[in-house]
C-alpha cells in the first residue's frame, strides 16, 4: 500500500543499506524538493538497487515519513545532551536553543530540508507535528524542573520555543544575504546570528511620540 512500511527494524545485515538511503534522500530531498526526486536517483545516490527503497520503505512517501520521524528524533537527542551537558540541573531554554543551532550546523542536509519542507511541504509530511511534540516535551521539561515559570500560558511556551528555533532557521538566510549584497569593503567580518522573539500586540513598546 502507498505510504506505509514496517515499524519493525531491518536486520542488521540491512542497516548499512537503510542509512545509505536515508542519507541519500535527505540530501536530494533537502536539494530539490521530495516530489522532484526519483527513486532511481535516491538508489544511485546511495549505491543501491532501486527495489531496496520500497523493500524497506514501502515507497517514497514512507520514506519521506521515516525520515521526518528521524530528523525529530534528532532534535529530541540534542535536547538529551543538553540535558547532560547541565547535570540534574538539566538545560534552560537558551542551552536548548544552542543545542538545536549546533545540530543544524552539524547536518547542514536537515535545515535545507527543513527549510524547504516547511515552507513548501509535499502532501502528508507530519515534521511539524512531529517538531511540536518535540517542543512540548521540552517545554513540559523545563517547567518540572523550573527552569521556566509555570504561571505563564504552556501554550505560550511552546508557540515561543517553535518561534525562536524555527524562525531563525528560515530567516538567518536573508541575514546572509542582505551581507552578501554589501559592498565588500562594508561588510561585517562576523556574520551576525539572528535571534527571533514573540510578543503579542499588547507587550509591544509604545511610541513616545
Amino acid at each position: 500500500m502507498e505510504g506505509t512500511h514496517t515499524e519493525e527494524p531491518p536486520p542488521v545485515s540491512d542497516l548499512a543499506s537503510v542509512e545509505r538511503i536515508r542519507a541519500a534522500a535527505l540530501h536530494l530531498f533537502a536539494a530539490q524538493g521530495v516530489a522532484a526526486t526519483p527513486l532511481r536517483a535516491i538508489a544511485a545516490e546511495a549505491r543501491v538497487t532501486v527495489g531496496l527503497i520500497p523493500h524497506h520503505f514501502g515507497s517514497k512517501t514512507g520514506l519521506r515519513d521515516e525520515l521526518e520521524r528521524w530528523i525529530a528524533r534528532q532534535f529530541v537527542d540534542a535536547m538529551q545532551r543538553a540535558n547532560e551537558k547541565k547535570g540534574g540541573a538539566g538545560a534552560n531554554a537558551a542551552d536548548r536553543q544552542v543545542a538545536v543551532r549546533e545540530l543544524v550546523d552539524e547536518y547542514p542536509d536537515i535545515r535545507d530540508y527543513m527549510r524547504r519542507e516547511l515552507l513548501h511541504p509535499f502532501p502528508g509530511g507530519r515534521l511539524l507535528v512531529l517538531l511540536t511534540q518535540m517542543a512540548t516535551e521540552s517545554v513540559d521539561d523545563m517547567r518540572e524542573r523550573g527552569l521556566v515559570s509555570t504561571d505563564r500560558d504552556r501554550s505560550d511556551q511552546i508557540l515561543l520555543t517553535m518561534v525562536r528555533q524555527l524562525g531563525s532557521l528560515f530567516v538567518q538566510p536573508l541575514v546572509d544575504q542582505v551581507i552578501e549584497a554589501l559592498p565588500e569593503g562594508e561588510r561585517p567580518a562576523v556574520t551576525p546570528a539572528l535571534l527571533v522573539d514573540m510578543r503579542y500586540p499588547e507587550d509591544r513598546p509604545t511610541s513616545a511620540d
